[in-house]
């Protein structure tokens, strides 16, 4: 799979990467990408798996879970809506006609814009801190929400824990400057803590969904892409050639040569 993989880099970094990388959508080389990958990759694959529509859901699931990993934003109307092109990936690599990645960018971005608008009412209601509530992380036990209602009561106990973590985190620093200062760690005897955290995780969480929605039409290409490759098997992947930079610092949390760390904090990068 390692060899196929830097195969498959080499091919779309040649055709691809030779001159400077456009600036904007480039329609004809997400197009020569699509042919690329529908050619080469049933082609030279160890698995010699078919593009057929049993290969095509496989890829339509990838994407979908790439799309949104922890179900935090597409409702079960926008999954069914997707899941008409489940059989048409195939289709859609062959003819060079994509359609998948807009719909999927543009139902995406249209679920965040409208959890942006809850974000501020759910925090600025607060919480009942005595109610014992339970909140599931792991995205195969979960449906998306069935509708609006639902998908705000999951970011309302999102936001609960979140909120929660930060107050613990406050309490523990507080109790390494002075181990007496910490008595009681019920949120109601300590209002100000709470309300750091409040502030802490509403900018947090603006942040977040702000770099979400700064997601080029490009970045939603090669996600569908990756889907793509990942379906043939779990380690062979679909890079942008100009991402491999972007990729290997992530990857390492370093910049090569000067051992640098890298780590975000309060919004800002630090070295």
């Amino acid at each position: 799979p390692v060899a196929l993989l830097t195969l498959l880099l080499t091919i779309a970094g040649h055709c691809l990467a030779k001159t400077a990388p456009p600036a904007e959508f480039d329609a004809d080389r997400n197009r020569l990408i699509a042919f690329i990958l529908s050619q080469q990759l049933p082609a030279q694959h160890f698995s010699h798996e078919p593009l057929n529509d049993d290969l095509s859901r496989k890829m339509f699931d990838l994407y979908l879970r790439q799309l949104d990993p922890r179900k935090r934003f597409l409702l079960q109307s926008d999954v069914s809506q997707l899941n008409a092109f489940a059989t048409h990936v195939d289709d859609e690599l062959k003819r060079g006609k994509i359609v998948l990645p807009d719909a999927g960018m543009e139902l995406l971005n249209d679920r965040i814009r409208q959890v942006e608008r809850m974000v501020d009412p759910i925090l600025d209601a607060g919480f009942d801190w005595e109610r014992k509530e339970l909140l599931e992380v792991e995205p195969k036990k979960l449906e998306y929400a069935a509708d609006m209602a639902a998908l705000r009561e999951r970011w309302r106990l999102t936001l609960k824990m979140q909120v929660l973590d930060s107050y613990f985190d406050a309490l523990d620093a507080k109790r390494k400057e002075d181990p007496k200062s910490v008595v009681d760690i019920a949120p109601a005897t300590h209002p100000q803590v709470i309300a750091e955290a409040v502030k802490k995780v509403r900018a947090s969480t603006r942040r977040a969904l702000a770099r979400l929605l700064q997601q080029s039409r490009q970045d939603h290409y090669d996600r569908y892409f990756d889907a793509v490759a990942r379906a043939f098997d779990p380690h062979t992947d679909y890079m942008a050639p100009t991402s491999k930079e972007d990729f290997d610092i992530q990857m390492s949390g370093s910049l090569e040569g000067i051992g640098a760390l890298l780590r975000e904090d309060e919004g800002l990068i630090k070295v």
